[in-house]
């Protein structure tokens, strides 16, 4: 899944409903949260802009942005964290909150999910439990 650099990761998805994935945008979250876990960070935000979203990792208090990628690809990323955690994908206009369990190796990791509505669509807040 990844280079010889990166675990494997495991998400356990919550809807066990099967779906096409498209393995670029399944690939990308892995490498988000294994980003996270790597980094011990606090929480990881997903934030839509205009043009771009972007990713930013909290650690001891501060922000560090990581990456970002083009809003074509955001509804994408959006519906499947929503999917994944648990989410209603139809409802995009009130906050709602959820939770990823992520396996890598032998570890099991939990991730609460947050989002709340932005003008150009829904940021994500993702607190990490390390």
């Amino acid at each position: 899944m990844f280079n010889t650099y990166y675990p494997d990761v495991y998400v356990l998805d919550k809807s066990q409903k099967t779906a096409t994935v498209n393995p670029y945008i399944a690939r990308l979250l892995n490498s988000i949260f294994l980003e996270g876990i790597l980094l011990k960070a606090g929480n990881i935000n997903i934030e839509p802009y205009e043009k771009t979203a972007r990713v930013r990792y909290r650690k001891n208090g501060r922000l560090y942005e990581k990456m970002g990628f083009s809003m074509d690809m955001y509804p994408a990323i959006t519906t499947m964290l929503k999917l994944m955690s648990g989410m209603s994908i139809a409802e995009n206009s009130i906050p709602q909150e959820g939770v990823i369990t992520v396996f890598v190796n032998d570890s099991e990791y939990h991730f609460n999910i947050s989002t709340l509505p932005v003008v150009f669509g829904e940021k994500f807040v993702v607190q990490c439990d390390l």
